[in-house]
Formats: C-alpha cells, structure tokens, sequence
C-alpha cells in the first residue's frame, strides 16, 4: 500500500511540473502579444503625427476646394493601409466636416477644436459610438491667412491583443 503513495507523489509532481510550463508558456505568450500592441502603437504614433503635420502644413492658398483636400485624404487612406485606419477629416472652425475619409461602416466622431493655441496640435482617445471600438486620434489646424480656418483629423484604431506571426521568431 505505500508503494501504491508515492506512485501517486510521483504522479502529483509530474502534473505540477506540466501546469507550471504551461503557466511559463502562457505568461511568455502574453508578454510577446503585449509588446507586438505597444510596438503597433508606436508605430501608429509615428505614422500619425508626421501625416497629420505634413496635411496640415500644406499651403491653403493652394488648396482650390475641399475636393482637392478630399482626394488627399483619400491618398492618406490608401497609403495608411486597412487594419489600422479609421478616418482622415478636414473640419472647419466649429467642427463641422468639409471633407472626410473613413474606412467602412464608420462615421467619424465629433470632438471640439479647442480654442486657446496649446490645443490645436494633439493626441486623444475616441470611442467610435456603439461600436466600442477606441481611436486614436491626431489632430492639427489648418491656416488660412494666418487664421485658424478648420483642422485637419486623422484616426486609428487602437490596435487589438493579437500575435502577429511575421513578428515572431523562434530563433
């Protein structure tokens, strides 16, 4: 009968020695998922910021209409890609939409442009409607004459918990 025990010892420590590799497995899976998101993030950052400044620097003397600006946003769109682009805008003054860009099913949300300068160029966070989707937004104003005349809006999706198989290596 006491052979029969420390069967079942070496039977218990096995099983703990399983549960405890899957525990290590599952812990380095979810390390490598989290820092795939915060590099798409900072990737996304990058993208964001320099695309919003370049759009809201272009001369608005040179802009014709809001359709010459329409068909750059549509440009941003297709060299942003579709996984992570959710939207560029141009709004006027008091936020209302001259031109947008969107990716599919989505309307771009309503954000106030602030008034005092520190504000005009920024980051936030946006959540698309009922959709529970979170953006992240870029935004910068647009000049005309050395007035503020709208501000230029550009939107990602927040990148998701996902593994991304090209950026994982077993070597």
């Amino acid at each position: 009968m006491f052979k029969t025990m420390t069967g079942f010892v070496g039977e218990r420590s096995a099983l703990v020695v399983i549960v405890a590799c899957l525990a290590v497995m599952a812990c380095v899976v979810a390390l490598l998922a989290s820092e795939q998101r915060q590099h798409r993030e900072d990737e996304i950052r990058a993208r964001g910021i320099s695309m919003v400044r370049l759009l809201s620097g272009l001369p608005t003397n040179n802009l014709v209409s809001e359709q010459t600006y329409g068909s750059l946003l549509r440009l941003v769109s297709f060299s942003q890609g579709s996984e992570d682009f959710a939207y560029a805008a141009l709004v006027d003054e008091m936020g209302g939409t001259l031109a947008e860009v969107t990716a599919e099913g989505l309307i771009v949300p309503s954000a106030p442009i602030a008034i005092e300068p520190s504000g005009w160029i920024g980051e936030r966070a946006l959540e698309i409607g009922n959709q529970g989707r979170e953006v992240i937004e870029y935004h910068a104003p647009v000049f005309n004459n050395g007035l503020l005349a709208g501000q230029i809006r550009l939107g990602f999706f927040t990148p998701q918990f996902q593994l991304i198989q090209r950026n994982v290596s077993l070597a």
